[in-house]
């Protein structure tokens, strides 16, 4: 499962690819890099009155066990970054909304690489859409608010996650990660992503062709 991955620095240029008002920019000063599960990342999403914002959420859904440890306490959440099952209740709830879905800005994402205790291999091999503009294209994502401990530096404040979709990798991600790939929305999709019925969009989870993405690099 993808849970590296990295975004670029340029804001104005998101905001325009995303259709994003400068007023409606909720980010601050967005600063680029490569983000990790439980970090602050932009998302864009739908209001209810169809303007699109962005906003900083914090990357993987809260999942919390029932069950408390043999002290009596319970087990602290673990962040659940990617979402293959969808119609589990943890996501079912949420991607049937079109309010909580929605686009997860990248310019390139990593995968383990299964050689990395190999002489000379690099840890990650990292992919990117070839041709997309500014280098930049989109998860489809949900979102949801979550009030409890998540984030150590915020306590027990409320805070909105992330997460995004995965399907089955396609015959270049394969050879590195065999289960599955992140769910790449073309900018086609986007509309639909953000304000089609479930029925309308749940055939988009499915693989971005092969000859549109290309290896970048190994790290």
């Amino acid at each position: 499962m993808c849970n590296l991955y990295s975004m670029t620095t340029n804001q104005e240029a998101i905001r325009r690819l995303f259709d994003v008002a400068p007023e409606f920019d909720l980010t601050g000063n967005l600063e680029g890099g490569e983000i990790y599960p439980r970090r602050s990342a932009p998302i864009i999403r739908q209001k209810r009155d169809g303007a699109r914002e962005m906003v900083m959420t914090e990357w993987g859904f809260p999942r919390v066990k029932r069950e408390l440890k043999k002290d009596g306490t319970p087990y602290a959440p673990t962040p659940s970054t990617n979402i293959r099952n969808s119609h589990y209740p943890m996501w079912r709830d949420w991607r049937q909304d079109p309010q909580y879905r929605c686009l997860v800005p990248v310019t390139k994402f990593a995968e383990p690489n299964p050689k990395a205790k190999q002489a000379g291999q690099p840890k990650n091999i990292w992919f990117d859409v070839a041709g997309a503009e500014e280098g930049v294209f989109a998860f489809a994502g949900l979102w949801r608010s979550w009030e409890g401990d998540w984030i150590k530096a915020r306590g027990n404040k409320q805070t909105e996650v992330h997460a995004f979709y995965t399907c089955e990798p396609n015959a270049l991600v394969k050879p590195i990660h065999p289960k599955a790939m992140p769910v790449i929305l073309h900018p086609d999709d986007y509309e639909a992503w953000l304000n089609g019925s479930w029925d309308e969009v749940k055939s988009l989870q499915a693989p971005f062709p092969e000859k549109g993405m290309r290896i970048v690099d190994g790290e």
